[in-house]
């Protein structure tokens, strides 16, 4: 049972108070929006942050499940059981537990001791340095740009207070450019609303009762039907999300590595690096605003600072324009990467103190009354991954791969003996201090003690030899990534058989859902139009294009407009199936005058008659057709795969020999599209 979206907002109230809440029963609607999202870049990141008090809430009010179990969004006073939720169901125990903390930056106080108390008063220990992280200034920012605790579901369990948080679902709204390889980020690129449903889980005593499903209803009713969203995609578990319309497209953490004896040494005759490594700080020095050639505007540059311009701007003029399908990182997603974080949580990228490792400047070194040049930036993966770089880029005006990769490669040992193994030395303390939390609950609980027994003693761990100064060795086992897509440039600028042997690497895909081939092409149309303008064999066409997407595996967890029912059975490949699910493109001399879905009930037979010899819509031309099956959208929007590489998998797509060129031509195979990393 699920509730309605026009209910009043759901007040932040105290969590113990939660349980008394009345809860809605009614459906959501599945109704289509009318209307797409914003289609100016500006205009739809205002659209998404929090500023905008317009912005419809994911869950307004309390949805009563049945079994005295509660659905609600989460407030500020649920921080410390969703991050002990986390903590446990994600089997990260403390770095999970601070990541959640990063959606309640202000709630919560610190014991005398340096614990922090979580929902009934348990204490979890934390690292030293990470011990005041609430007070610190930069946490008290670190309001995602998107995302807030209303973006957060949480269930409860009212007939059990003391279970917490029993099951919770977060949703990322973010981003993504959609375009050609070298069209401009700025002017050609089309951005799409991305919306992320991550840290799914529930605990173990209650699962089995359907919970992430109910999640998953209010999710995807809020990203597509309050949002207008154009793409859902999920970093999880393989298989899992199948189940809610998810497909595996496109990969992700592509890209080659290598050990220590892979690194290329520098070149001979030179004594030194030739560039610089540096933490990205949120705020720098007045002068450097001398070298400033990629800050966006004056407004964002003195709001956000320079190194988050300069980041921007390069990730604007390079990656964005050079990948098809890439992130839209403005200077305040930036600034959360840099200075939003709490330190040793799972989304951190800092060493365990106040110095930033999430992004790093490359700069020519120091010189006398010189001040150094920025020439690229990387970002570096959550330290609990390894040593993998993510984002990469140099500014060709200033350097090149050529240069700047192998420093790289020459630094990642010292990031390793840097930020790597004092971050997991503070991880191991806080793991083990919380399992034995833990282990000393449950005994108690289970009567485990029995005084009439000798007991063992607790003796602290000797401690260890003192070792010569100097940095400590690499681990016989140490490697690192550079998961940055398997067309990255910085893979071609180096010998890749003798400097990045591993490779190359597919970690993982993404699952992502197109809810709507009609709204996702109304949205990108402008790209769609330049592709078959471009392509001779089908630059003057006209006529129409039926896409058939059949076989639906949604039911109704997928609110999309047409006709609103599933197929019908029929013995022939075409037939009289039902069009519900099809997305008609209307062209007049090669461009594209109209998307549309079908009229309800209308079937492909019926389209057929409207579009030929004395139909309603004859003088338009031709009608071309290709079947395809939900599971295979999101490969063919991504650029993943070609409809001949679906077919091989899927035998019952089909399509008429001018339907499939057009196809093709308008969703082509492409490159790079496996370095999508995403905003978390």
């Amino acid at each position: 049972m699920t509730t309605t979206m026009d209910s009043p907002a759901h007040p932040a109230t105290d969590s113990s108070k939660s349980t008394a809440m009345t809860a809605t029963t009614t459906s959501p609607t599945t109704t289509t929006p009318s209307t797409q999202p914003p289609a100016d870049l500006a205009e739809l990141r205002a659209f998404l942050s929090l500023a905008n008090k317009t912005r419809p809430p994911l869950c307004p009010s309390p949805v009563d499940l049945g079994k005295a179990l509660v659905l609600r969004a989460a407030c500020d006073a649920d921080a410390d059981e969703v991050a002990d939720f986390n903590g446990v169901v994600h089997d990260f125990d403390y770095l999970f537990a601070t990541a959640a903390r990063v959606y309640f930056p202000d709630a919560g106080d610190d014991d005398d001791d340096g614990t922090k108390r979580r929902g009934v008063g348990r204490p979890i220990a934390r690292p030293a340095a990470a011990a005041d992280n609430d007070s610190h200034p930069r946490i008290r920012r670190a309001r995602k740009p998107t995302t807030d605790p209303s973006c957060l579901t949480i269930v409860r369990d009212t007939a059990a207070p003391d279970a917490g948080v029993i099951s919770s679902v977060t949703s990322i709204p973010q981003i993504l450019l959609y375009g050609d390889p070298g069209d401009d980020a700025a002017s050609s690129k089309i951005p799409l609303l991305i919306v992320r449903p991550e840290a799914v889980g529930t605990r173990e005593a209650y699962r089995g009762h359907r919970l992430i499903e109910h999640h998953m209803r209010r999710h995807h009713a809020w990203a597509v039907n309050a949002l207008g969203t154009h793409v859902l995609l999920i970093g999880g578990i393989d298989t899992y999300y199948r189940r809610f319309g998810y497909e595996q497209a496109p990969p992700r953490f592509c890209g080659r590595g290598g050990s220590v004896g892979d690194i290329p040494p520098l070149r001979k005759g030179v004594a030194a690096e030739e560039f610089a490594v540096r933490p990205a700080v949120v705020v720098r020095r007045p002068a450097a605003a001398a070298t400033e050639t990629h800050a966006p505007d004056a407004s964002t540059a003195a709001a956000y600072g320079l190194d988050c311009a300069f980041l921007e701007g390069l990730w604007r003029d390079t990656a964005a324009t050079r990948m098809p399908i890439v992130e839209d990182i403005p200077a305040e997603w930036w600034a959360d990467i840099i200075d939003g974080r709490i330190p040793g949580s799972f989304t951190d990228r800092r060493a365990p103190g106040d110095e930033a490792a999430a992004a790093s400047a490359v700069e020519t070194p120091t010189r006398p009354n010189d001040e150094p040049e920025r020439v690229g930036f990387f970002q570096m993966d959550a330290p609990m991954f390894g040593t993998s770089v993510i984002r990469f880029e140099v500014d060709p005006d200033r350097a090149s791969f050529v240069d700047v990769t192998p420093a790289l490669l020459r630094w990642l040992p010292t990031y390793h003996r840097e930020y790597i193994v004092p971050y997991q030395a503070d991880a191991a303390k806080a793991e083990a201090a919380e399992k034995a939390r833990r282990a000393k609950i449950s005994g108690a609980a289970a009567g485990a003690v029995d005084p009439s027994q000798p007991q063992k003693e607790d003796h602290p761990a000797p401690a260890p030899a003192l070792v010569s100064a100097g940095p400590p060795p690499l681990p016989p086992t140490w490697s690192f990534e550079l998961k940055l897509g398997s067309q990255h440039p910085a893979l071609a600028s180096v010998d890749t058989a003798q400097h990045l042997p591993r490779g190359p690497r597919r970690a993982a895909s993404w699952y992502s859902r197109v809810p709507s081939l009609t709204r996702f092409a109304l949205r990108v149309q402008p790209v769609l139009e330049r592709r078959v303008r471009r392509a001779a064999a089908v630059a003057g066409f006209s006529g129409a294009l039926a896409v058939v997407t059949r076989g639906s595996r949604f039911g109704d967890l997928a609110p999309v407009g047409g006709g609103g029912g599933r197929e019908g059975r029929n013995g022939d490949s075409w037939g009289s199936e039902r069009a519900s699910r099809a997305t008609v493109f209307r062209f007049r001399r090669g461009r594209i005058v109209a998307v549309e879905d079908p009229a309800p009930g209308e079937t492909l037979e019926a389209l057929s008659k409207r579009f030929g010899e004395g139909g309603a819509d004859a003088a338009a031309g031709p009608l071309e057709v290709v079947v395809l099956k939900d599971e295979v959208v999101s490969h063919l929007v991504f650029g993943y795969k070609s409809l001949d590489e679906v077919r091989a998998l899927h035998l019952d797509v089909n399509w008429t020999p001018l339907g499939g060129r057009l196809f093709d031509v308008m969703f082509p195979k492409m490159t790079e599209v496996d370095g999508i990393f995403g905003l978390d």
